[in-house]
């Protein structure tokens, strides 16, 4: 063979190698593109995040808040979700098996988002449940999960505020919430639990409830009398008044209470109490009376077990789930009995149950034939959020003479979906105003008497 076939052969053999490396290499790494496109979170994996560092990022698939900021201003991070995550016990029946798989699944669906531009809607607010499209930014892995820089603002559609809910007819309306730790220990009480006090009252003023069924409510007689003497002096009117409960007096100890407008309703008979291993004031019971046409209605305010304590059978529920399931029997039990002591069956079952709608708590009073109102007339709002998913804590449930004569019931989200900085324990961005004033939502039952007189059709409740 000749010297310069020689050459020519090695050439090609070099530029075939080369060829081949380069078409390897384009085969095993990712397009050089100014831009990804993918979908969150199927296309997401710790190695495609590490494949793709320094690169920007768009994720095609719309994101929705699950966690809003958790500090006193808006910045630092927040979790995005590709749905809004229900808590697995609001749509799913206790499960060992099925709980363990939602976990999983829950903490695959979880991206956070750090932004060098505050996130904020007009009222300086970014609720849990809004939702962001065109998101771009940059990617990493840690075992903290996906972590998402954002290299420009994306469009947001928030979950605004709304108003409180509204009925066209109805003769009753009753609010129901947790207070979180409300009290007022001396005359004055310190800034926080002022600036927690202001922001009560608004929601109390802007609700127009006729009944106030409140629970964490401590010190009690002195707390219910200064929160009610304020909503009279807010209002120019000496119209509403507080229940005056045996064993409520000046104890340290949560209680429950009622505020009522003594214009529309007063108390029928004796006020009751029942007590579950010395936990005194959590269930309470009082029939009030229309003042115009003898109405009656039987409320029950609730504070049951919460989660965070006792055992946890890892089904979905949280600890002391079996603890929630006796004081609903015992509640239930109590009720039956009362309904002759008030002569009437219709009875409304309200409060922070500390159990999502699936649980065994809530079947027992679902067993009993009882309705949960809030699934019924507003199933894809929620009460509270833990952790990244939403779900009713916070219940109202009519027994079967009642649910005919129930127009709505919905909750007022001004608390739930809030970020931590509207409340009353920050002073940057704090208001008297409703939002976050406790860490639960209030919910609004509304109930026409008339309509068990055939006189009137049933309405729908509003957001």
């Amino acid at each position: 063979m000749k010297k310069s076939e020689v050459c020519f052969l090695f050439l090609l053999s070099l530029f075939c190698f080369a060829c081949s490396d380069s078409a390897d290499k384009e085969e095993m790494e990712f397009p050089e593109k100014d831009n990804l496109k993918v979908t969150f979170p199927s296309d997401f994996s710790p190695e495609w995040a590490a494949s793709v560092a320094g690169k920007e990022v768009t994720i095609v698939n719309p994101l929705f808040v699950t966690q809003t900021y958790s500090g006193s201003k808006p910045q630092g991070t927040i979790v995005v979700s590709s749905k809004v995550k229900r808590a697995f016990a609001d749509v799913n029946l206790p499960s060992v098996v099925e709980y363990s798989k939602w976990v999983e699944k829950q903490e695959v669906d979880k991206l956070l988002i750090t932004s060098e531009f505050p996130l904020i809607d007009p009222c300086n607010t970014l609720r849990i449940g809004s939702e962001m499209a065109g998101v771009k930014g940059k990617v990493t892995y840690s075992t903290s999960g996906y972590h998402f820089t954002l290299t420009e603002k994306p469009s947001v559609s928030y979950n605004a505020r709304s108003v409180a809910p509204t009925v066209n007819d109805y003769n009753l309306k009753v609010m129901s919430f947790n207070a979180e730790n409300f009290y007022m220990y001396g005359n004055t009480g310190n800034a926080e639990t002022l600036r927690q006090h202001a922001k009560i009252l608004a929601a109390l003023k802007e609700a127009k409830a006729d009944i106030y069924a409140i629970c964490e409510v401590d010190q009690g007689d002195f707390t219910v009398d200064y929160l009610c003497r304020s909503l009279n002096n807010a209002l120019g009117e000496e119209r509403y008044a507080w229940l005056n409960t045996p064993g409520q007096k000046s104890s340290k100890v949560q209680t429950n209470v009622f505020i009522y407008d003594k214009v529309k309703v007063l108390p029928y008979k004796e006020f009751k109490s029942y007590n579950f291993d010395n936990l005194k004031m959590r269930y309470i019971v009082q029939c009030f009376e229309l003042k115009d046409d003898k109405a009656k209605v039987i409320l029950a305010m609730n504070h049951f077990k919460a989660k965070t304590s006792g055992i946890d059978k890892n089904d979905g529920q949280g600890g002391s789930a079996d603890r929630r399931v006796m004081e609903a029997r015992e509640c239930l039990k109590v009720y039956n009995e009362l309904v002759a002591y008030y002569e009437d069956t219709d009875v409304l079952v309200l409060g922070d149950l500390n159990s999502y709608g699936m649980e065994d708590a809530i079947k027992v009073f679902t067993d009993a034939g009882y309705i949960n109102l809030l699934k019924k007339y507003s199933p894809a709002a929620w009460s509270y959020c833990y952790r990244g998913e939403v779900g009713y804590l916070d219940h109202s449930l009519s027994s079967p003479t009642l649910t005919s004569q129930i127009v709505g019931a919905a909750p007022w989200d001004i608390n739930a979906s809030e970020p931590a900085y509207w409340g009353f324990k920050y002073t940057s961005y704090y208001r008297e105003d409703p939002y976050r004033s406790s860490d639960h939502t209030h919910d609004i039952t509304c109930v026409n008497f008339e309509l068990f007189l055939g006189r009137k059709e049933a309405s729908t409740i509003g957001r």
